[in-house]
């Protein structure tokens, strides 16, 4: 309710004090919970309005600046393009050597939109492999964690796949540092803060081929872009350990394409865009 709220205050204090105001657009959520029907509406009647009224709007990717433009009547040239950040003091390299076993490692919210039941049936069909010694570590707690808790013990995988729970500052760090490949699986995405860090911590990354995602990830480059199927990420996981020299370039690219969201500079854009609007 509050993310609902605040908007309107800042608009009504902008009228009221005649001082302008940015807006800032992380997501575009659909409609969710008991109220949720109420959503389209909000956004056509009062949302719009709202952002309308903004003297710029910032959005994370290339792809929300087309989608804000055009659901909310924006002119482009009024969207700013601002990335998240990353501290990337805190994100370490890890050795270009793969671990016995491989440790493949995925980091989110366990709910419904970041389709973690893809990435269980996918690493299943990975295991089935009798030349692979693959884990999977799972960092994040969410209201799927009961059915995906379900699945791994359905799927036989209670001794390959480790749920460890919401990880936070060295504990988060260091399964990055410690892991082998990073997995993303998500069914939508508005940036996609974790393939940043994965990238600083020299990962390799499989991601699904989705919007946004495709403004960071540019596939055999800075990643894999991987149509939403098990046999699709599971071919994918096998590509990157048959082929060293294309898991090395990936982390090359990877580690360079990271340095573009070190938080100094997103700081001094944001910094431009302020200074514009305050003019």
């Amino acid at each position: 309710m509050a993310q609902v709220i605040i908007p309107e205050i800042v608009y009504l204090i902008s009228k009221i004090k005649k001082i302008p105001y940015i807006a800032h657009i992380h997501a575009d959520v659909g409609p969710s919970g008991k109220l949720g029907f109420l959503l389209p509406f909000y956004k056509k009647v009062f949302l719009q309005r709202i952002l309308i009224s903004a003297s710029k709007i910032v959005v994370p990717t290339e792809d929300y600046v087309n989608l804000i433009s055009r659901k909310y009547s924006i002119p482009e040239t009024k969207i700013c393009k601002i990335p998240n950040g990353v501290d990337l003091e805190h994100f370490r390299n890890s050795s270009i050597k793969l671990h016995n076993p491989v440790r493949l490692l995925s980091v989110g919210r366990l709910t419904g939109p970041k389709n973690f039941p893809l990435l269980i049936k996918s690493f299943k069909l990975v295991t089935g492999n009798d030349d692979r010694n693959v884990e999977l570590h799972i960092v994040g707690e969410g209201e799927e964690k009961s059915t995906i808790s379900s699945l791994i013990k359905k799927e036989g995988l209670e001794k390959k796949v480790f749920l460890h729970g919401a990880l936070l500052g060295k504990d988060l760090h260091d399964i990055y540092s410690s892991s082998d490949i990073f997995i993303l699986t998500s069914e939508c995405e508005s940036f996609g803060l974790v393939l940043i860090e994965a990238m600083a911590s020299g990962l390799p990354v499989l991601v699904s081929d989705i919007t946004s995602v495709r403004n960071i990830v540019k596939n055999n480059i800075t990643g894999l872009l991987v149509k939403p199927a098990p046999e699709d990420f599971a071919n994918a996981v096998e590509k990157l350990l048959d082929n060293p020299r294309l898991r090395i370039k990936i982390i090359e690219k990877g580690l360079k394409e990271a340095k573009k969201y070190d938080w100094d500079k997103i700081i001094r854009k944001f910094e431009h865009i302020y200074e514009q609007v305050c003019k």
